[in-house]
């Protein structure tokens, strides 16, 4: 094929060219050329736009799982080396595939990618760090979060109360990382980020970390306040002190917990 388009070895400009423009039918080829010059351009320029192309391409034939595992090495293949585009592509087939730590690799100090908001992002950084093991990097996506802020939009609100119940896990408290779902809880609680509905489900799923961790005190002491945030009349009221009873029993509290059912 170089010889019918007259190309020159190492010319990798032109042989990169040549393999963007190849038709659809022709993918595979043009697949193994970027390959080829992913591992073997001159010049670190012509790598990093083969191996972005590479990665688009794979993406593009449904192929994300397997761009993940090709550019896994990150000795080999530093993030850097990447374009940003290719680099956030890279981390979310790698969070769809909840391989966390390649996903946090490849979006550290990358800007929000088109269409996800600034908070958005930085809340999406907070979970990726979490899950890959990596709790003062999300301490951080966590303080840029909430920095300078009084309320967090909606959507946030909502986002996050959903991130720190994924990190609880099921309900048998299975892959639960209650440490980071309680990081971000009391975070936002402390910084009065949430409204009252949002701060009454942070509340209720910071009494499940505490039950998960077996410290059954601060659990009802969690669930009670939730229930102070809950208007008489709605079930969830009943529910909580419920919540809040049994664990104080757990806790060696039976007094306490016949007082709490009794309000």
């Amino acid at each position: 094929m170089g010889n019918r388009e007259h190309l020159l070895a190492g010319d990798d400009p032109a042989w990169l060219t040549l393999a963007m423009g190849l038709p659809a039918a022709k993918a595979p080829l043009a697949r193994a050329l970027l390959a080829y010059l992913t591992l073997n351009a001159r010049s670190p320029e012509s790598r990093r736009d083969a191996q972005s192309q590479l990665t688009l391409a794979l993406l593009k034939q449904k192929l994300g799982r397997t761009a993940v595992l090709l550019f896994d090495e990150a000795e080999k293949f530093p993030a850097q080396s990447f374009t940003v585009e290719a680099r956030h592509l890279l981390g979310e087939m790698a969070l769809q595939t909840r391989q966390y730590q390649i996903a946090a690799r490849f979006w550290k100090d990358l800007p929000a990618p088109k269409g996800e908001s600034a908070d958005g992002w930085q809340l999406k950084l907070v979970g990726v760090h979490y899950r890959a093991g990596q709790p003062a990097d999300a301490g951080q996506a966590l303080g840029r979060l909430l920095a300078g802020k009084n309320k967090l939009v909606a959507d946030t609100q909502r986002r996050s109360i959903e991130l720190a119940r994924g990190l609880l896990g099921g309900r048998d408290g299975k892959e639960s990382m209650p440490e980071g779902a309680e990081n971000l809880l009391t975070s936002l609680l402390a910084a009065r980020a949430l409204e009252p509905m949002q701060q009454r489900e942070a509340l209720l799923l910071l009494g499940r970390s505490g039950e998960i961790r077996g410290d059954f005190k601060l659990a009802a002491d969690y669930f009670l306040q939730a229930a102070m945030l809950i208007n008489a009349k709605d079930p969830v009221v009943q529910s909580a002190r419920q919540q809040a009873a049994a664990n104080l029993v757990k806790a060696g509290f039976k007094e306490d917990a016949s007082a709490v059912l009794q309000k």
